[in-house]
């Protein structure tokens, strides 16, 4: 599995463009704990899902489900 294959992040069912801009954030598993360091906070933990690029890829890669695809298609995009 590779960029070759077209399978990559953007077109990945567990992928999230939405809340983010060019990059997304990967929903496969459960967010991850993330020790923040700030100067007014000192440290604080919060929880969040790895952000990667549209043309990243992982092993754990799957397509959309067909209702998604179909879904996207009807408004004209090109996300598969």
């Amino acid at each position: 599995m590779s960029k070759a294959d077209g399978m990559t992040c953007k077109s990945c069912r567990f992928w999230d463009n939405e809340a983010i801009h060019s990059t997304g954030l990967c929903r496969r598993h459960a967010p991850r704990a993330v020790v923040v360091v700030d100067k007014a906070a000192a440290r604080c933990e919060i929880a969040t899902w790895p952000e990667t690029e549209p043309d990243d890829w992982c092993g754990d890669y799957q397509p959309p489900p067909l209702a998604q695809v179909r879904e996207q298609v009807g408004k004209g995009e090109n996300k598969p």
